[in-house]
């Protein structure tokens, strides 16, 4: 579960981690990227959206993924490139368009710039304003 940790925080140092659903969590903005715990026999990876593992590809064969859920043994934790796919599929599924504001992130899940959106296109703001969406 440590290597887990380890790649969500390098995907995400400037996320925050905290319990969400009582596991271990990423978030961005108050928002749930990931979720992670550990079992007798296996591990779980959450990506906080049941639709989101049909976004991704390159799921390896040896992980039993259900709706939700990514699980995989305990001695084969997920590689930083899957789960580099998965938070970067999250982010831009949380933060596309949210009451009118639009978000870009950087690789590292740092806000890149936000902005209100007219008709479906965004006005970008630099990274140095906060954004919100009160």
């Amino acid at each position: 579960m440590n290597i887990v940790r380890e790649r969500l925080l390098a995907q995400l140092p400037s996320g925050e981690e905290g319990i969400k659903y009582r596991m271990p969590a990423m978030t961005v903005r108050g928002k749930g990227v990931a979720a992670y715990d550990g079992c007798a026999n296996h591990c779980s990876y959450l990506p906080m959206s049941g639709s989101l593992l049909d976004q991704v590809s390159g799921i390896p064969s040896w992980v039993v993924a259900a709706k939700g859920t990514l699980q995989f043994r305990i001695d084969r934790p997920l590689s930083a490139g899957l789960i580099r796919k998965l938070v970067k599929a999250r982010l831009a599924n949380i933060f596309d368009v949210q009451n009118g504001i639009r978000f870009d992130f950087l690789e590292e899940g740092a806000i890149k710039a936000g902005g209100r959106c007219a008709r479906g296109n965004s006005t970008v703001r630099g990274a140095g304003i906060a954004a919100t969406a009160a």
